[in-house]
C-alpha cells in the first residue's frame, strides 16, 4: 500500500495534470511616440519615436488575466540638443487583460484588450541644474494587442498601449506635471 501511494505521487509530480491558471513572464521592447507633457522640453524630444523596454509578470486563467508590468524609456525628453542629460520616463502598471471574444482563450491568434493603473515617474536634469525635475504621477493605461501560440507555453505579443497621467499642478508657473504618450510594443510570453 505505502509503495503504490509513493508511485502515485511521483507519477504525480513527473506527469502532473493540466491546471487552467498560469503564470507568465513576458520581456517586452518598442518605442513611444506621440508624446506629450507639461514638463519644459529643452531639446524639442516631444512627439518624437524612442525607444522603450521592460517586463511583465503575470497570472492567467482562461480568457482573463493580470499582470504587473514595468516599462523605461531613458531618453523619453531628450533630443538632438545638449541641454538634458537625463530624460527618463519609467512607467509601473497593474493591468486587467481580456481575450475577446472570450471563447478564442485557446485559439492560435487572441485578440486582447486591457485597462490599467499605476505610476508614472519621470525624470528630466538639465545641464545647468535649473528645469531638473523628478516627479511620479498617478496614471494609467489603455491596451489593445494579440498573442500568437508558437508552443504549448511560449506566445508571442505584440500591443498597443495609450498611457495618461493624472494632471497635477506644478510648484512653479511654468510647469505643470502630466504626461500622455502611444507605446507599441512586442514581446515574447513564457508561461508555466
Amino acid at each position: 500500500m505505502m509503495r503504490s501511494a509513493m508511485l502515485l505521487i511521483v507519477l504525480g509530480c513527473l506527469f502532473p495534470a493540466q491546471v487552467s491558471a498560469q503564470w507568465s513572464v513576458a520581456p517586452f521592447a518598442g518605442v513611444t511616440f506621440s508624446s506629450e507633457s507639461g514638463l519644459i522640453d529643452l531639446d524639442a524630444a516631444l512627439g518624437t519615436t524612442r525607444a522603450v523596454y521592460g517586463a511583465a509578470v503575470g497570472w492567467r486563467r482562461g480568457w482573463f488575466s493580470v499582470d504587473a508590468e514595468i516599462g523605461r524609456s531613458d531618453a523619453f525628453f531628450e533630443g538632438s540638443g545638449d541641454l538634458v542629460e537625463r530624460g527618463r520616463v519609467t512607467t509601473l502598471m497593474g493591468n486587467v487583460s481580456f481575450i475577446v471574444p472570450p471563447g478564442r482563450a485557446r485559439a492560435l491568434l487572441r485578440p486582447f484588450v486591457g485597462i490599467g493603473i499605476g505610476v508614472v515617474r519621470a525624470e528630466q536634469r538639465d545641464v545647468l541644474d535649473v528645469f531638473t525635475r523628478n516627479t511620479t504621477l498617478l496614471g494609467g493605461n489603455l491596451a489593445a494587442g494579440v498573442l500568437v501560440r508558437l508552443r504549448p507555453a511560449i506566445d508571442v505579443r505584440a500591443d498597443v498601449r495609450y498611457f495618461r497621467s493624472v494632471d497635477r499642478e506644478g510648484t512653479t508657473a511654468f510647469v505643470s506635471d502630466f504626461i500622455i504618450f502611444w507605446r507599441t510594443t512586442g514581446g515574447v510570453v513564457f508561461r508555466f
